[in-house]
């Protein structure tokens, strides 16, 4: 790359991440943010579009590639993210007019489709621009210490007597499931540990999903400028089984992929690597998983509570399809097949 590409994308991007940061007031250095959509190595020969009134940005919108597969076809996708439009300009199209452009030119580029996690704010524009509600995603968790997380709000006392009580019902699935033998190893890695045949057992699993690979993991995970993600892998006989990865934030634990052979023992599997995180923090949480797929039903047996219950009222985030080829109409338009994690939002780098 030539030098004068170089100070292009860092002008860019440095221009894009401060309007990001003056409409959402968050705390993203222009390092990261350069890194988040320069560094991908699926990356698109524009990933950053901005609407402009002479050389004043007016808005922003980043679209960051992705290799998926669907059907054993692998496909080349990208996600809408980073939405920002300063809020002098807000209501007069300027929002419309990036993705509309953006639409036209990844067409032409030859992106098969677009999918995005709109917030309440932009999700209208999407549906308006012919965008499709496919499917919501919501979080589960599994609380681990209940005095940290009650004694703020029912005192130190009532705060300890809840944790007794509650602790063994909470783990008691967990517990059961894991005292079952597995005949392999659960090993821990601080970079991703897997090779050709994990891939391979990873990625045909007949799912709508994001390849995984050594280089997205490196880009997502292993080179994260702002976390810091452990891998833990069972195996059998050189064989994958299950793997977890997860992150440390405020005190709870984050699991941002996750995988289990589709075998008689993968409750057994997954409930062992659970058992590895009980110490790491107050609860364990899973941040995305579809609705409408059997995941849920994976998570219930756990133990895992629903935020988005009708007791804990949290909202799910909506994922949003723009298809650019007609021919996966049929193949995409299915619920209940897509499986996107945490690692798979472009907010794991933030």
């Amino acid at each position: 790359m030539l030098d004068n590409d170089i100070i292009e994308e860092k002008t860019i991007s440095d221009s894009c991440c401060d309007i990001f940061k003056t409409v959402f007031q968050i705390d993203i250095s222009n390092t990261a943010f350069r890194y988040k959509h320069y560094e991908n190595p699926y990356r698109l020969s524009t990933p950053l579009f901005v609407e402009k009134i002479g050389n004043k940005i007016k808005g922003i919108n980043g679209f960051m590639a992705a290799k998926f597969i669907c059907e054993s076809q692998e496909l080349y996708a990208a996600q809408s993210c980073d939405s920002a439009v300063l809020e002098q300009y807000r209501g007069k199209g300027v929002f419309t007019a990036i993705i509309k452009n953006a639409q036209k030119q990844l067409q032409s580029a030859g992106v098969d489709f677009l999918f995005g996690f709109p917030n309440q704010n932009s999700y209208p524009g999407f549906i308006n621009l012919g965008w499709k509600h496919e499917v919501d995603l919501c979080r589960y968790f599994l609380p681990i210490d209940w005095y940290a997380l009650l004694q703020n709000k029912i005192g130190k006392k009532c705060a300890r007597i809840a944790h007794t009580l509650l602790i063994q019902v909470t783990l008691s699935k967990i517990n059961r499931l894991a005292k079952k033998t597995f005949n392999g190893t659960i090993k821990s890695y601080d970079l991703c540990p897997f090779n050709g045949e994990d891939y391979s057992i990873i990625n045909n699993c007949g799912k709508i999903m994001i390849k995984r690979s050594l280089e997205y993991y490196v880009w997502k995970l292993d080179k994260n400028p702002t976390k810091n993600f452990k891998y833990i892998v069972a195996k059998e006989e050189g064989r994958l089984y299950g793997f977890v990865v997860y992150y440390v934030r405020d005190g709870e634990v984050d699991i941002v992929d996750w995988f289990c052979a589709p075998t008689d023992n993968k409750y057994l599997i997954m409930a062992k690597l659970i058992k590895q995180l009980i110490n790491e923090g107050t609860k364990i949480n899973i941040l995305s998983i579809n609705t409408k797929s059997e995941e849920v039903q994976f998570m219930k047996r756990l133990g895992f509570w629903n935020s988005s219950s009708r007791v804990l009222r949290r909202t799910t985030t909506p994922l949003v399809i723009y298809i650019m080829n007609a021919t996966l109409e049929s193949k995409l338009h299915v619920p209940e097949k897509w499986l996107l994690h945490c690692i798979d939002s472009d907010t794991i780098i933030s």
